[in-house]
């Protein structure tokens, strides 16, 4: 999976909030540095971060997993080509 960024104690947006919370640069310190790959399916991605902003963990597993098995897969046209009355179903 490609990298999309890494955070690290050095990049100066984290230095910049370890200057203002002298405790976020020593987590910042022990944690090192952060790294987030890019998401094979962006859109997949989105809708379940989105879904588990809003609900619980399981909730979400479980409207994801549901979604999934109506429309196929997560992506806009597999979503789109569901009616409304499935989809709230």
């Amino acid at each position: 999976m490609e990298l999309l960024y890494e955070l690290g104690p050095a990049e100066p947006r984290v230095r910049r909030l370890g200057e203002a919370d002298p405790q976020l640069a020593r987590l910042a310190r022990l944690i090192g540095p952060l790294t987030v790959s890019k998401p094979d399916n962006a859109f997949a991605f989105l809708a379940k971060s989105l879904i588990g902003q809003q609900l619980s963990v399981k909730a979400a597993a479980t409207i994801c997993g549901r979604v999934g098995q109506l429309c196929g897969e997560l992506a806009p046209e597999a979503i789109l080509a569901v009616s409304d009355e499935a989809l709230r179903g």
